[in-house]
This record gives structure tokens, C-alpha cells and sequence, in this order.
């Protein structure tokens, strides 16, 4: 009898066991709202304006889990407020469980008043130095690039992420001669190229 029970409890635990090991893995939802209390854009030396913003996004992942869309909307900490739109579709090597990576192509749409600064330049036919001006323009921004997010989903759906991306511009109202010949307009790399970096928190569902 004794045999019989330990038998028996032997074969309890080993089916308890292989339940446990065939648990399956937690869902997720498949929408994302997010926040980032501080997000940094760079675009250009001429402009003073500092580069902060607050983003707020909202991302879908398709049904099949290896594609997201997501929309985020940024605007700048400082006064004249600047926007940003940078939607980008994300795919995603493996299904986004409590771990995810993705990466893919991300547009960017700006607009808003900056005070812009000319730079210092020797004005060689009265042989001195034109002083620094500051003025406010209207700046228009458009363009394409590439985004990476590593994100992480905890219990009850609260999400944390890490996000970067660079993109090039296709137009800025600012910098338009630049853009064709940054070379012999006084341009340079940074007037064409732009690199945004935020971390953000929200919840899955």
C-alpha cells in the first residue's frame, strides 16, 4: 500500500510539474499609449531653441504581431512652441511579449516659430566683424529616417520603452539652399541630418 501511494504521489508531481512547464505565456494587448516627459531633437545649428519636447504617441500592432504602426506627437518645452509628427511603422523580428525590438522607417513632419541666430562673419569690404543677429521665423520641416525601439512590458500593462531614431531632411524651409549645396551656402551636416532620443512610459492593453 505504501508502494502504491508513493507511486501515485510520484506521478502527481510529475504531472504538476509538466503543467507548470506547459503554462502558457502571458498575452499582450496589441495597443500602446505612451508618454515621454522629455524627448530630444536635434536638427540644425542655427536655431537657439533647445531641442526639448513631451511626446505623446499611440501605436497598433497588426494582428499578426510582427508589424506596428505607431503616431507620436511632440511638442516643444519652450515658448515659441515648436511640433513635431514622426509616424513610423516598426517591425518586429520576434512577436512583442515582455520583451520587444523593433525597428523600420519613420517620417517626420515640424512646424512653428524659432528664433534663428546668424552666425558671426568677417565682412571683408568694411574689414570688421558683423555682429550676431536674432530673429523669429515661421520653420517648416519634412523628411525620412529610421527608428529603433527596445521596449519592455511589465505586469498590468505598464510599458517603458526606449526610442531613437535619425532622419534626413527632404525639405526645411530655413535651410533651403543648404539642402541642395550645403558646401557653398555656409551649411553644414547638421542642417540636413536630424536625431531624435526619448524614454518613455504608458500602458499595453
Amino acid at each position: 500500500m505504501k508502494k502504491h501511494f508513493l507511486i501515485l504521489f510520484f506521478v502527481a508531481c510529475s504531472f504538476n510539474l509538466f503543467a507548470q512547464e506547459q503554462k502558457p505565456e502571458p498575452t499582450f494587448g496589441r495597443n500602446i499609449f505612451s508618454f515621454s516627459p522629455v524627448q530630444k531633437v536635434a536638427n540644425g545649428y542655427y536655431s537657439n531653441y533647445s531641442g526639448v519636447f513631451m511626446n505623446l504617441a499611440y501605436e497598433r500592432i497588426f494582428k499578426n504581431e510582427h508589424v506596428a504602426v505607431k503616431l507620436p506627437l511632440s511638442v516643444s518645452v519652450n515658448s515659441p512652441p515648436y511640433f513635431y509628427f514622426m509616424p513610423a511603422l516598426r517591425f518586429y523580428p520576434k512577436k512583442p511579449g515582455i520583451v520587444s525590438f523593433g525597428f523600420g522607417p519613420q517620417l517626420y513632419f515640424g512646424t512653428g516659430n524659432v528664433k534663428v541666430k546668424n552666425l558671426t562673419r568677417y565682412n571683408y569690404y568694411l574689414q570688421i566683424d558683423v555682429a550676431d543677429t536674432t530673429y523669429t521665423e515661421k520653420r517648416i520641416q519634412s523628411g525620412t529616417g529610421l527608428n529603433l525601439n527596445l521596449g519592455i512590458t511589465i505586469p498590468k500593462g505598464v510599458y517603458i520603452e526606449i526610442e531613437i531614431g535619425g532622419m534626413l531632411a527632404f525639405y526645411d524651409s530655413l535651410f533651403k539652399d543648404e539642402l541642395l549645396m550645403p558646401q557653398y551656402f555656409g551649411g553644414s551636416i547638421s542642417s540636413i541630418f536630424s536625431a531624435q532620443g526619448n524614454l518613455s512610459f504608458g500602458y499595453r492593453f
